[in-house]
């Protein structure tokens, strides 16, 4: 952790195109939680480009058709962070 927060990495990565501020080690923990609650709902919040929604999204299209995110932010998508 403090590797990735002094080398500012989590500005570096993304998921399938979008900035996704999470580390890896962090990802994989999200998604073995997805896989093993299995939530209909995700509530995003601190979207600023929305890799983690879209991050969320496409590990729920594993386990179901009908599953939603919800992302909120309390900036305009023009003020990224």
């Amino acid at each position: 952790d403090v590797l990735f927060e002094r080398d500012a990495l989590f500005g570096g990565g993304s998921w399938l195109g979008a900035q996704f501020q999470s580390s890896p080690e962090d990802a994989i923990v999200f998604q073995q939680l997805l896989w093993r609650i299995k939530p209909d709902l995700i509530i995003d919040l601190g979207t600023n480009v929305g890799g983690s929604a879209i991050f969320f999204a496409s590990i729920m299209s594993f386990y179901t058709n009908t599953g939603i995110v919800v992302t909120i932010d309390a900036k305009p998508f023009t003020d990224n962070w």
